[in-house]
């Protein structure tokens, strides 16, 4: 995570605890605690941290687990037999389309021109093919 992020999470978090009752919701937890004074500001600055921690691990988790995804969808549409005697078609697929592994193994199948991700397009343009024109 690059210093960027972690600044704009850390916003996030300091954003969320500004515009909530956090403040009356520290200070009950630190009373119930039996801490007052500083150590109840210790308190609530640890939960703030604590907040960040978890903000930052979750967003961290939530990144790798997209990429993997994204990795499965590319390798799913590169290898699928469909691809074979198309790579440059299923390379633009899987590099330069939101479509699903489906949707692109679909078009690889069924030779369909157009990958602009205007499914009305790519409809349009199977059935002018399976018509026999062009």
């Amino acid at each position: 995570m690059d210093v960027k992020q972690i600044q704009a999470i850390d916003a996030r978090v300091d954003e969320i605890v500004a515009g909530s009752n956090f403040a009356a919701s520290a200070a009950r937890m630190a009373d119930a605690r039996g801490l007052s004074g500083i150590e109840a500001i210790q308190y609530a600055a640890g939960l703030v941290d604590a907040a960040r921690q978890r903000v930052r691990a979750d967003y961290l988790e939530s990144r790798a687990k997209g990429q993997a995804q994204e990795k499965e969808r590319i390798a799913a549409i590169i290898y699928h037999p469909a691809a074979q005697g198309q790579p440059a078609r299923a390379q633009e697929l899987a590099f330069r389309s939101d479509k699903t592994a489906d949707q692109a193994i679909a078009i690889l199948r069924d030779g369909c021109t157009s990958v602009s991700g205007d499914s009305d397009a790519d409809s349009l343009a199977a059935s002018i093919i399976q018509a026999g024109g062009e």
